[in-house]
Formats: structure tokens, sequence, C-alpha cells
């Protein structure tokens, strides 16, 4: 289980958001999701990911990196759950038993959408049959 600091309520993605962040499981999901579609990630890139306008008042906006000190702590998370483990070009990857637990978390996800689909044309069968 992802353990979910104190400050985690108070803390912002960057500081443009006007609220913290609803659920850190979501943002570290988010993460692990990121790095899994690609092979190396670094933290300015997720900075640049999870960044957003830069409002600048009647002058034109532009875009405003995120927090990397919040990056940097979600990948320290996740490499203690042994999910992610650092690139030795720099940057963080998936480690193999994250990559196994991600692969297991995907198929469970995509199993439970068939059977939802099943289900859905089942009853919409029976309610045809009905009349």
């Amino acid at each position: 289980m992802i353990q979910i600091g104190t400050m985690s309520v108070l803390v912002r993605l960057h500081i443009r958001a006007l609220s913290s962040a609803l659920n850190a499981d979501f943002i570290k999901a988010a993460v692990a999701r990121h790095i899994y579609l690609r092979k190396d990630v670094g933290i300015g890139a997720l900075a640049k990911l999870h960044g957003g306008r830069n409002r600048r008042g009647n002058r034109p906006s532009h875009h405003g990196d995120a927090s990397c000190s919040v990056q940097r702590k979600i990948c320290q998370s996740l490499e203690k759950l042994g999910v992610l483990e650092q690139g030795p070009n720099g940057g963080r990857r998936i480690s193999q038993d994250g990559q196994r637990d991600l692969d297991r978390i995907a198929t469970a996800v995509v199993e439970a959408e068939r059977d939802e689909e099943e289900d859905d044309e089942d009853e919409e069968e029976e309610e045809e049959d009905e009349e």
C-alpha cells in the first residue's frame, strides 16, 4: 500500500494550482503509468507533464512547470515500493517487479471491463426477450 504523508493535504503540485491534489494515490498512479508507457523519464519531464498554464495578467499565458520536489518525492515513494528504479543514464524506469505488477493490474482491468460489457449485453437480451 502506498503511504500517504500528512503533508499531502497541504502540498500543491504547482504554484498555479488553487488547491492541493485531492488524491495522492491518483497522482502516484499517473506517474507510474507515464513511466510504464515510456523507457526512461526524468523529474523535469514529469514536472513539465504535471505543469499548467501560467496566467500572467493581461499578458499572454505561458506554460509553467510543476514543482520538481513533489515529483521527486513521488518517484522516491514508488522506488520504496519497488515499482521504479534509477535508470543507467539518469531518470527513472519501471523495475521488473513493477512491470509484472502493472501488467497484472492492466489485465485485471481489461477483464473487468469485458465482464461488464457481457453483463450489459445479457441484460439487453433479457429485456428484448420480455417484450
